[in-house]
């Protein structure tokens, strides 16, 4: 599911970040101008929320997974190994 959020979503975030800098650089210009552009960023953001939570509600979208602090450690541990073994082979 988190593939589909994401290609759904991702092309939302460059407008949001767009319309949410011009509310910030255009409240030092005129207030009333920038609360148009910050409307248009919370309507922009309440999109991408709704499209999260409609994609979160897909059933089996999330699976618990039960993992204690040596599962997390192992991980980090293999991560941190193949990382180093790829860099190794790359040189």
């Amino acid at each position: 599911v988190s593939p589909v959020a994401n290609l759904l979503v991702a092309p939302l975030i460059p407008f949001a970040m767009l319309t949410g800098f011009a509310a910030v650089t255009l409240s030092a210009v005129w207030l009333p101008l920038a609360r148009i552009a910050a409307a248009a960023a919370w309507a922009i953001l309440h999109g991408i929320v709704l499209l999260v939570q409609f994609c979160a509600a897909i059933p089996f979208a999330s699976l618990p997974v039960a993992t204690g602090p040596l599962f997390v450690a192992g991980w980090y541990a293999l991560l941190a190994g193949s990382i180093t073994l790829w860099k190794r082979h790359q040189t």
